[in-house]
């Protein structure tokens, strides 16, 4: 679960422009094998592809430190009142999501 987070973001870009390939790339290949697409798509050369697939590449490498932070999160919150309602879980870890929220825009804004 932790690879994408544990890979450096060179490999990362790497990995998907090689996913992302007009000729050789693995979502063209996958695509075209079910009769998806009838020919290859330049998924980073065309402006309404390109930001979709770096979106959801930057996803990729995120989920992971997200599940970090939402298990230590979780794994704060008293045992007691889970039984007492599964409702104040949510209100415990927005506070959670909040701090995770702000590194991801200062890392962003900083980028």
């Amino acid at each position: 679960m932790l690879v994408p987070w544990a890979m450096p973001p060179i490999v990362r870009g790497i990995v998907w422009k090689q996913v992302y390939d007009h000729d050789a790339g693995l979502l063209n290949a996958f695509l075209l094998s079910f009769g998806i697409l009838d020919k290859p798509i330049n998924w980073l050369a065309s402006f309404e592809y390109a930001i979709p697939a770096v979106i959801i590449a930057g996803i990729w490498g995120e989920i992971p430190k997200a599940g970090v932070f939402l298990l230590a999160g979780l794994q704060a919150i008293p045992p007691d009142l889970y039984e007492a309602a599964r409702n104040v879980m949510i209100v415990l870890i927005s506070m959670v999501l909040l701090m995770y929220l702000r590194i991801q825009l200062r890392e962003r804004i900083a980028a």
